[in-house]
């Protein structure tokens, strides 16, 4: 009998939740009265508030136990505007809920990820009439929003010192924003919501319709183009000290939240707190790169510096993260890698000391290249040994299963997938000397601290480290860096000096090319068929996988049967 209350109390609960969304959205499709809406622009990766953002986009991190983005639609809700979009692009999966419960509209801009807010307004432009324009990292102490509007505005709050980076207005006496400065001091400066009637709508369209296509703006803030027309837009400056906190990073939250004086709940933190020190001390917190597979960001506990590297999930056929571990052990003590304080083997995520003056690799430079090369012939040069090969034809095959039902972006991909496969028979037969390879040349695992006595070299992220031929390691740097084949031949002598290198090493740096070109192609492929910005990396290395098949072809058909090595 309990058992079928729990069933009946479960389905009532179901239905009011599908009831209460269906409402909201009849509210938003038919009420006649209130034509206002509201634009929430919650698309961006929130990377300043690091690490918190990693898991959690910033709008949905909570506030006294309240996600932001909630607290601002009840705001809106309270006032009578029903008719909220939400703009969506990091983690937009997770705000999919707001739909149901609050019946908002999510679109989704597929450009946020590398342009800025003008980008997300310039998706919901049709909605632009009679509108608020929200940031969603913005917190409201007080409800800012009204039934009616006079005027359009933008708010702000006041300071009392100086900054660098805010943007602070000159006001006429009626409030009419007059001329604004980025840097300033003891004034007020735009932050929070913008609030533009239908007529100011009408004519601050064709401005950001402009601006979005000039290929220069896409940094651009709407408040970018507000300033450069302040004489044919009128707007006016709403002053909101004290009811409006932009939400910046983990400190803002703190002031705001005693709870984030610990680890929040967050699994990086919790992970800092036990290897490293009191998260409550943690300060000076910056991202310092995103890739596809890591997001990592430098941090201070006690004075030291540190670099926290946060992994996406990877099938381990793919990276093994025990296995890094274990390059990371053999190589702790010969001053080629980064000094590792702490190494989760099943997500591989790692905490290690911070380099202090260190660069990352230019790959237009010629003595940067040079330094590569030679870090690599000392780490093949150390002979070490692991229980793993990178079988390049086998890693096709499973980056080619994501891909499977795909449409292919080129409509010769069969031939040059075929023309790259059929590469095995080639290599199969070739003599090889393994030894422990890194095969991941992006310039950011290449680091160079320089001081007046000498000069260090460092690599590290060892993820892809295995046993190769040391060809392979020449080509993914060479790839990385978009050379040409005049460079991957100055890079490949510089390998081999003082002896000159074999036409058959040449013959196997091309062939690698083409084949490593590929593999790089069908992963890169795989992001962008999930809306990621990688097409012009993708069709790079898809033209690498073309062009050196051929001119592997034509170098092999010219060697003799025992410069084969066959």
């Amino acid at each position: 009998m309990n058992y079928c209350y729990i069933l009946i109390y479960l389905r009532i609960s179901y239905l009011f939740r599908i009831l209460r969304g269906n409402f909201f959205v009849l509210l938003n499709e038919n009420s006649n009265e209130n034509t206002r809406n509201a634009i929430i622009l919650a698309a961006g990766l929130g990377s300043r508030c690091v690490p918190l953002t990693y898991e959690t986009p910033k709008a949905l991190l909570k506030i006294h136990g309240e996600p932001i983005i909630e607290r601002t639609i009840k705001q809106l809700l309270a006032k009578g505007i029903t008719k909220i979009i939400v703009v969506v692009n990091y983690k937009k999966d997770m705000f999919e809920y707001l739909t149901e419960q609050y019946g908002v509209k999510l679109v989704y801009n597929p450009e946020a990820l590398y342009k800025n807010t003008l980008s997300s307004l310039y998706c919901v432009l049709e909605y632009l009439s009679d509108s608020y324009i929200i940031h969603a990292d913005n917190y409201f102490s007080e409800n800012l929003f009204n039934a009616h509007e006079d005027e359009s505005w933008i708010s702000g709050t006041h300071m009392s010192g100086k900054s660098e980076d805010e943007w602070f207005v000159k006001l006429s006496p009626k409030n009419r924003i007059e001329s604004v400065t980025i840097g300033g001091e003891n004034g007020h400066f735009i932050v929070g919501p913008v609030y533009f009637s239908r007529s100011f709508s009408e004519l601050v369209k064709p401005y950001i319709k402009k601006y979005y296509t000039m290929p220069e703006t896409e940094n651009y803030y709407l408040a970018d183009v507000l300033v450069r027309h302040l004489d044919e837009l009128p707007i006016y400056f709403r002053d909101c000290t004290g009811k409006v906190t932009d939400i910046d990073d983990l400190g803002t939250f703190r002031k705001i939240d005693s709870t984030y004086r610990g680890d929040a709940g967050n699994r990086i933190l919790k992970n800092i707190n036990a290897a490293v020190g009191n998260v409550a001390n943690i300060k000076n917190i910056r991202p310092i790169k995103t890739s596809i597979t890591n997001k990592t960001f430098y941090f201070e506990i006690a004075g030291v510096g540190y670099v926290y590297r946060a992994t996406r999930q990877v099938s381990n056929k793919v990276l093994n993260r025990k296995r890094e571990h274990r390059i990371y052990k053999l190589l702790q003590d010969d001053n080629i890698t980064d000094k590792i304080v702490w190494f989760c083997e099943e997500s591989g995520d790692k905490i290690s000391v911070f380099l202090h003056g260190m660069r990352h690799c230019n790959y237009g430079n010629r003595e940067d290249v040079e330094r590569f090369v030679q870090i690599l012939k000392r780490v093949h040069s150390l002979n070490y040994s692991i229980d793993y090969v990178f079988d390049l034809f086998e890693q096709i095959r499973l980056h080619e299963e994501p891909l499977r039902g795909v449409t292919p972006h080129f409509p010769d991909y069969e031939i040059v997938r075929e023309n790259v496969l059929s590469l095995q028979k080639y290599f199969d037969s070739f003599e090889k000397e393994y030894t422990l390879c890194h095969i991941d040349g992006s310039n950011f695992n290449l680091l160079f601290v320089d001081t007046a006595d000498e000069q260090k070299t460092y690599l590290i992220d060892w993820e892809y480290g295995a046993m190769q031929e040391p060809h392979l390691d020449i080509v993914a740097k060479a790839i990385f860096a978009n050379f040409d084949k005049e460079s991957i031949d100055q890079m490949a002598a510089s390998y081999f000096a003082p002896k000159k290198a074999l036409k058959l090493d040449m013959a196997k740096i091309y062939g690698y090319t083409a084949i490593l070109g590929f593999l790089w192609y069908l992963w890169f492929e795989y992001e962008c068929t999930k809306g990621a910005p990688y097409r012009q990396y993708a069709d790079v290395r898809y033209n690498y996988a073309k062009n050196y098949y051929a001119i592997f072809m034509d170098v092999y058909s010219s060697l003799s049967e025992s410069e084969r090595g066959c």
